[in-house]
C-alpha cells in the first residue's frame, strides 16, 4: 500500500479522527483521478455563473451530461468535445475573459488529455506543477517589469479604488470609507471628464502599499521556486 503524503494525507487523517463524517469519507473512497475529473466538471459548471455568457451555454450542458452520465466523467470523447468547446470558446471572447478563465481552459485539456494516458497520475501531477509554477513566475517576474508595482503604486490604487480591499484601505491606511467612496465616485467621473483630480490617501496607505507589494513579490516567488525546482 502506498503511504499517502501532503494534502492526500491530511485528508486521510482528518478522516480516521471524524469518521462520522460521511460525506468526506464518501470523497476519499472516489479515485483521485475520477474525484479530480469530478471536481474539474463542477468548476466549469458553476465558474462565472453570475456572469453568465450564452457562448458557454455548450459547454456547461456537455459538464452536465458528463456528471449525470454513468461514464461521462470517464468518456475519452466527451472531454476531447469539453476541451474543444471550451478552448474555442476561450480563443472567441479572449477580450472578454479574466486570467483563471485562461487556466481553466488549460486544465480541462490536460483532464482531456489524462483520460486518453495510460498514467493519468503523471499527466496530472506534471502539469500541476508547471501550471502552477510558471504563473506564480510570469506574476512574479510581470511584478518586476512594471514600475508601477516597485513603487508601490499599483497597489496603492487598488486600495484607493476597489471597494474589496476598502477595509484593508481604512484599517491598515487609515483612510475613511467615506473618502473611499468619494475616491470611486471621483474615478468614475474622470471616464467622462479630462478634469485633473487627486484622490484622498495618506502617507501610511502609501507605505503600506510599498512594504505589501514587495511581500507579494516575495510570497510569489516562493511558491514559483517551489513547484519549479
Amino acid at each position: 500500500m502506498i503511504k499517502p503524503s501532503g494534502l492526500w494525507a491530511l485528508l486521510h487523517l482528518a478522516r480516521s479522527r471524524y469518521r462520522g463524517h460521511s460525506i468526506l469519507s464518501q470523497l476519499l473512497s472516489i479515485p483521485r483521478t475520477r474525484l479530480l475529473l469530478g471536481l474539474t466538471l463542477v468548476l466549469v459548471l458553476l465558474h462565472s455563473i453570475d456572469d453568465f455568457m450564452w457562448t458557454t451555454l455548450p459547454v456547461r450542458l456537455l459538464a452536465v451530461a458528463m456528471l449525470v452520465l454513468p461514464r461521462g466523467i470517464r468518456s475519452r470523447w466527451a472531454w476531447l468535445g469539453l476541451a474543444i468547446l471550451l478552448g474555442g470558446h476561450t480563443i472567441w471572447a479572449w477580450s472578454a475573459l479574466v486570467n483563471h478563465d485562461y487556466v481553466i481552459a488549460y486544465w480541462v485539456g490536460v483532464c482531456a488529455i489524462s483520460v486518453w494516458s495510460k498514467a493519468p497520475k503523471h499527466v496530472f501531477a506534471w502539469n500541476a506543477r508547471l501550471l502552477i509554477g510558471l504563473c506564480f513566475l510570469f506574476a512574479t517576474v510581470w511584478k518586476f517589469i512594471s514600475g508601477e508595482y516597485l513603487d508601490g503604486s499599483f497597489l496603492h490604487l487598488t486600495f484607493l479604488l476597489d471597494a474589496r480591499l476598502e477595509m484593508g484601505a481604512a484599517l491598515l491606511g487609515g483612510v475613511s470609507l467615506d473618502a473611499l467612496a468619494a475616491n470611486r465616485a471621483l474615478f468614475d467621473g474622470l471616464q467622462t471628464t479630462a478634469t485633473p483630480a487627486a484622490l484622498e490617501t495618506t502617507t501610511l496607505l502609501s507605505i503600506i502599499s510599498v512594504v505589501l507589494s514587495y511581500w507579494t513579490i516575495f510570497i510569489e516567488g516562493l511558491v514559483a521556486i517551489a513547484f519549479l525546482a
